[in-house]
């Protein structure tokens, strides 16, 4: 979280790219069970690899050394649990958590947010590819 704060304040442009890098970090240390792979040099290569400058990923060892985001981190930890967050994703609609369990369609999202109802379930789907015509 100190190395997203220090992304975020300074190359916001890229905070989004770094997110994704850094959660790719931390889904090999779910699989592998390996905590040694969330390092701070692993987080420089990720930010190196989506295009956060240098200057700013040199700041990455005193931010995690001094905890320089604390508040912050812990203003957020408070936020979610606050709002009795699980776990994430968690989705809010017009304020109302949705439950992406029921989100099965790949229409699903789009139906909620315009209200419109869901016109082929999952299971009627066809997963065959329409027939290609031969060129003329």
């Amino acid at each position: 979280m100190n190395t997203m704060g220090v992304v975020l304040d300074e190359a916001p442009a890229q905070s989004l790219s770094f997110h994704g890098a850094a959660f790719e970090i931390f889904s090999q240390v779910l699989q592998t069970k390996d905590q040694s792979i969330m390092t701070v040099k692993s987080l420089v290569a990720a930010a190196t690899k989506v295009g956060v400058p240098t200057k700013v990923s040199d700041k990455f060892q005193s931010a995690v050394d001094s905890d320089k985001y604390k508040k912050w981190v812990e203003l957020g930890d408070k936020a979610f649990a606050d709002r009795d967050l699980q776990g994430t994703p968690s989705v809010f609609f017009k304020g109302e958590q949705i439950d992406l369990g029921k989100l099965q369609s790949p229409t699903s999202l789009t139906e909620l947010v315009t209200g419109s109802t869901p016109t082929v379930q999952p299971s009627q789907q066809s997963t065959q590819q329409p027939s290609q015509q031969p060129a003329k």
